[in-house]
């Protein structure tokens, strides 16, 4: 099992959990996230493929259907137990392990 990153307060551990979906995934991520209460020590890193030219509402929708806070993915930000973070139509999202992210045009 891969190592906890530490988290943005570097007292607290954070395990990362990716979630890929594409046509028809959205509601999917809709189910998951109505019925999820707590997160524990995770966050929640989704990449929907989207098409990168038309602007995205998955991160208000997203808000909508969760009790969880939802952001949109930042380069150089950690992740965040409890939260959820989607990447940008079009970016290319990496995590590395000491638990930055880096978003670059696909």
């Amino acid at each position: 099992m891969a190592k906890p990153l530490k988290s943005s307060s570097e007292s607290a551990e954070v395990r990362v959990v990716g979630l890929g979906s594409s046509a028809g995934g959205i509601a999917a991520l809709q189910s998951l996230f109505r019925t999820l209460r707590a997160a524990g020590s995770f966050a929640f890193v989704v990449i929907q493929h989207l098409a990168p030219e038309l602007p995205s509402s998955l991160v208000q929708l997203m808000r909508r259907w969760s009790r969880l806070p939802v952001h949109e993915a930042v380069e150089g930000e950690r992740p965040k137990p409890g939260h959820i973070y989607i990447a940008n139509p079009g970016d290319l999202l990496t995590l590395f392990t000491d638990g930055v992210t880096e978003a670059v045009d696909a």
